[in-house]
């Protein structure tokens, strides 16, 4: 039996980051934000993917992103740049065409910026991720 939105290239992705992203121990949280509650359930059609990061990881996991994007499903372009006190945003586009924003934020700061909606795919903080996630 194949598995539910396997030809979904957006829900494939995040199925396979989140794979790829499970034993690495940079990634304390990784989440999908959004605007309402239709980002918790697959399929996935707006990717904004948020990673907590903690700073002695930060530089090392932006050098590796790029190909952590590839290898989860590739990608045909890829932007980065340095955004200040929380770490690094950028876009990419998956080969689908789907548009994806991403932000690699320091551990430290999750707390100050608001969200209105979360879905949380990794948390290494023995929960105390989800609170520090303040909702508006």
């Amino acid at each position: 039996m194949p598995a539910p939105f396997a030809d979904h290239a957006p829900t494939t992705f995040v199925g396979a980051l989140t794979a790829a992203l499970a034993a690495d121990a940079r990634v304390e949280g990784l989440w999908l934000e959004g605007d309402d509650d239709s980002i918790q359930w697959p399929p996935y059609e707006r990717l904004d993917l948020h990673f907590a990061v903690p700073e002695p990881s930060l530089e090392s996991l932006r050098t590796d992103l790029e190909s952590l994007f590839s290898t989860a499903g590739g990608t045909t372009e890829f932007s980065c740049q340095q955004a200040p006190l929380q770490g690094y945003a950028g876009h990419a586009r998956l080969p689908d065409g789907t548009q994806v924003t991403w932000r690699l934020e320091r551990t430290s700061q999750i707390a100050k910026v608001p969200r209105r909606a979360v879905n949380v795919l990794i948390d290494r903080s023995n929960g105390l991720l989800v609170p520090a996630l303040s909702f508006e």
